[in-house]
This record gives C-alpha cells, sequence and structure tokens, in this order.
C-alpha cells in the first residue's frame, strides 16, 4: 500500500480535502483522508505530491448513438471543422438506423 500526499485531494462524492492523501494498493483506492487526522499505526509508505491535486481521471462517456449509421462513412480530415462539416452533410441526407443503434448500444 502507498500512500500519495497532495495539497488537495478531490474525491468527487464529498468536498474536497486540503492537505489530503489517498491510499493506493493492487491499484485500488482504498483510503481517502487528511493530513490533519492521521490514520493509527500508519506505517505505509508515502509520497509527498506537493502543491498538486489528487482526483479520478476525467473521462468524456457521452456518445452520439443516433451517428451509429455513418461509421466509416465520414472522410478523416486535417481539422475538426472540416470533419464536423462532412459529418453535418452526411447527417442531413442519412436517416437514423436503428439497427446500427441497437448494435451500438450492446457494443
Amino acid at each position: 500500500m502507498t500512500r500519495y500526499r497532495a495539497a488537495w485531494v478531490v474525491p468527487i462524492v464529498r468536498p474536497p480535502i486540503q492537505d489530503g492523501w489517498v491510499e493506493i494498493e493492487g491499484g485500488a483506492v482504498t483510503g481517502v483522508g487528511s493530513t490533519s487526522a492521521p490514520t493509527v499505526g500508519d506505517s505505509s509508505p508515502s509520497i509527498d505530491l506537493g502543491l498538486s491535486v489528487i482526483l479520478p481521471g476525467l473521462v468524456n462517456a457521452h456518445t452520439h448513438l443516433e451517428l451509429s449509421g455513418l461509421r466509416n462513412q465520414v472522410l478523416a480530415a486535417a481539422d475538426m471543422p472540416t470533419w464536423a462539416r462532412r459529418l453535418m452533410a452526411r447527417v442531413v441526407d442519412t436517416p437514423p438506423d436503428d439497427v446500427a443503434v441497437r448494435a451500438a448500444v450492446a457494443e
């Protein structure tokens, strides 16, 4: 088990903790707390991350299922605006594909 200390810990499910720590064991978070309330009998190795913030990874998990029928039908582009224009042109010309949407949900 390793304890990481930082100026701030943002556990998301409760308010941010100033001067906090996060314990990791086997790749999983096993504890979160404040350095002002140390754990009794703690002998875990500790890594001080200084003036940093520890927070969960930010994941953009949204999707556009209504576009599933366009998979592999929009050419790559050198930039986002060009790609988005190509995509929107296909959207105008292509009705939603219920079978593709169901397959994307299953995926």
